[in-house]
């Protein structure tokens, strides 16, 4: 079993080199950053930063109704069932790429939700358009954000570097 974990760390590592980062890694092990939670938590929404940036780990946010528990750069916003089904809509109706495949810029947002035993991609967006998504989110008359699942979309926010006027 020590060979594996070797095995994945060093699977990781390479890939992190490939992409430029250790996030765009799209490699999912339990207990490494970034990877889902157990089959018990039915609904997520995953904001992570991807793109050739080689800056310290960035803080992946996890939005859902349901606690669980994060560690290391990944932090969660905890809503409830009705707020997360509103975010969820708008994060649905924001106009972005569904797809990575192509040449991702740095600092870029992909968001990833999981919901009835499926993971899919909802949005792929690039810097300037991730600060305004962002900032939109947070300006959603019926999400109601406590000072706790804010935090850590504001970190997000901040290590990416969205200007003044983009941030919440």
């Amino acid at each position: 079993m020590a060979g594996t974990g070797r095995i994945a760390i060093v699977l990781l590592f390479l890939m992190s080199l490939a992409t430029g980062s250790l996030a765009d890694a799209s490699i999912d092990m339990p207990g490494l950053p970034g990877a889902p939670p157990g089959p018990s938590v039915k609904h997520w929404l995953r904001l992570r930063v991807i793109g050739n940036t080689f800056q310290a780990a960035r803080p992946i946010i996890w939005i859902s109704p349901q606690a669980f528990g994060r560690r290391g750069p990944d932090q969660l916003s905890l809503l409830a069932p009705r707020e997360y089904k509103t975010l969820l809509g708008f994060a649905h109706s924001y106009r972005c790429s569904k797809s990575g495949d192509a040449d991702v810029e740095p600092d870029s947002l992909l968001v990833t939700e999981y919901a009835t035993g499926q993971r899919h991609t909802v949005c792929v967006l690039p810097h300037e358009k991730a600060c305004d998504f962002l900032s939109r989110m947070l300006a959603i008359p019926r999400v109601r954000w406590s000072d706790v699942s804010v935090r850590p979309i504001y970190n997000l926010n901040t290590s990416i570097g969205c200007r003044r006027g983009n941030t919440p």
